[in-house]
Formats: structure tokens, C-alpha cells, sequence
């Protein structure tokens, strides 16, 4: 008999091979985006599966998660995966296990004079204020946890997937 670690590994995979087959154009991922999904081979795919089926756990339609262009964002990243789900996208930065983003200080600006998709201004610092990174943009919202750091487009999403990931822990 199949232990449950074996049993919810081959859920997951079938899952991540079979459903975007299956579903298609039914999911909000493009036919483009069902043939580039996360592989095997990127180095935080172990952990953006895993956070897919914590979220799946917690009442999560996750359509498609794709490699992201937020990959070496931040110092000390591993990688980075984008999440498609019901409820919008969302980028996951991830960092080793034992590390997490309690580094990492983000402050925002807003230039009203610029047109709302690009009039926030996002200020990365890290503990000795030094600048390691800044962005331009619409609204986002930053959720720490553990070495995972989320960025938000949907205020709406925040406090389900805080919810899920503190709710998995316990």
C-alpha cells in the first residue's frame, strides 16, 4: 500500500501534467503558457509545488504556475514562480528553507502625476538602508512567510493566502 507522502506526490504530479492538458482554454492560462509551466528543472520547483497544494488545500483554484521574471529579484533568492489562480496572479519569491525576507525593507512612493500602472515606486533596502533594488509600477502588496515573499496585484487576495500559508503550519 502507497504511503500518503508517496500517494499526495503522485496527485501533485499528476495534477501538474495531466489538468493543463485537460483544462485548456478553460483555465486563465494561455495555450503559450500551458507549454512553458514550471519544470522540474528550476530550482524552486519542489517549493512552488508544494505551496500549490498547501493553496489547493485552503479552497485555491490554481490554474497554471509559470517561471517568473522576479527569478534573481532580490540577494540570496533561489528563484521565483508566477501563480495563476481564480482569484489573480501572484509572484512568489523564494529563499532557502532556513533563510527568509526579515531583511528586506520595502517602502513605497506615489508620483499622482503618473498614470496609475506605473505610479508606484517600490524601494527595496537592505538592513543598512542601502538601495538593492527598486521598481515601478502599479499597486502590490508584499506578505512575508517563512522564505517565501509574495507580491500581490489583488488587495482581495492578501488575507486568503496569508490565511492558507499560517493555517498549513499548524
Amino acid at each position: 500500500m502507497l504511503s500518503r507522502l508517496a500517494l499526495a506526490v503522485c496527485a501533485s504530479i499528476l495534477w501538474f501534467v495531466v489538468a493543463p492538458q485537460a483544462q485548456g482554454s478553460q483555465t486563465g492560462c494561455s495555450p503559450e503558457e500551458l507549454k512553458n509551466l514550471l519544470r522540474p528543472s528550476d530550482p524552486v520547483y519542489a517549493e512552488a509545488i508544494g505551496l500549490a497544494g498547501t493553496l489547493q488545500n485552503h479552497g485555491f483554484t490554481i490554474q497554471c504556475v509559470l517561471p517568473s521574471k522576479l527569478a534573481q529579484f532580490l540577494p540570496r533568492q533561489m528563484g521565483a514562480a508566477l501563480f495563476r489562480t481564480a482569484m489573480g496572479d501572484f509572484e512568489t519569491l523564494f529563499r532557502p528553507k532556513e533563510q527568509n525576507f526579515e531583511d528586506v525593507f520595502i517602502s513605497e512612493e506615489r508620483d499622482v502625476n503618473l498614470p496609475s500602472w506605473s505610479s508606484y515606486h517600490y524601494i527595496f533596502r537592505d538592513p543598512q538602508g542601502r538601495i538593492v533594488r527598486d521598481s515601478w509600477g502599479r499597486e502590490t502588496f508584499f506578505v512575508r512567510h517563512h522564505n517565501i515573499l509574495f507580491v500581490i496585484s489583488q488587495k482581495n487576495a492578501i488575507a486568503p493566502l496569508t490565511e492558507a500559508v499560517q493555517q498549513d503550519e499548524r
